[in-house]
């Protein structure tokens, strides 16, 4: 378990082994809407249950594998773990150490996905996006937001945790631009832990 990650956490979480490898980019260990965002999922377990079943999703700049594997052991679903090629061997490493508590280890796949420069085999779209700390930079934007275009099915759903230090209010003009509505996520839906922050976890969908 990664030192970074509060003593604290819920079993669900505690359970997951994560090795950090900072070698390979910022992506080698947990960032605070990581954990926001995994908390978050636990606590609407029973909806994802509902609605993610037999689906497919898709991470963007996992990094490490973390919150895809945690997604993975709540939900029977195909989940494609995807990041720049340097992250891939540490994004396979936590799958494959976290296989027993995943609830369908075969249906969890890696692999390298440069924003808006390649797409899924067969130009696959999926019913639900997930990432965290994805546009931390203006140069990111719009690669990221034809990633959601090409990716994202026309009822698909995308959840992206951002800090509002380093995302600003450009991306969410290019993103109503860009054919999406989007909605942050209440404080009170929110995991009380990390309630009143300067993160925040924002609902995407096609308009």
């Amino acid at each position: 378990m990664s030192s970074q990650l509060p003593p604290d956490l819920p079993p669900a979480l505690a359970a997951i082994t994560l090795s950090e490898d900072w070698s390979c980019g910022i992506g080698g260990g947990i960032w605070s809407n990581g954990l926001i965002l995994a908390t978050y999922f636990l606590n609407d377990a029973p909806h994802l249950k509902a609605t993610l079943t037999n689906k497919t999703c898709l991470e963007l700049g996992s990094g490490n594998g973390w919150l895809a594997t945690v997604l993975g052991s709540i939900v029977t679903a195909d989940i494609i773990c995807t990041d720049t090629a340097e992250h891939v061997p540490l994004m396979q490493s936590t799958i494959t150490t976290n296989a027993t508590v995943l609830r369908a280890p075969d249906q969890v796949t890696v692999q390298e996905l440069l924003w808006g420069a390649q797409t899924l085999p067969d130009g696959a779209t999926v019913d639900f996006i997930f990432g965290t700390d994805v546009a931390y930079r203006d140069y990111l934007h719009d690669p990221l937001i034809k990633c959601l275009s090409q990716h994202l099915k026309p009822t698909g759903t995308a959840i992206i945790g951002v800090c509002m230090h380093d995302t600003s209010v450009a991306f969410f003009d290019k993103l109503g631009k860009g054919g999406f509505v989007y909605e942050r996520i209440r404080d009170d839906k929110m995991p009380e832990r990390y309630r009143g922050m300067l993160f925040g976890l924002f609902v995407i969908q096609k308009a």
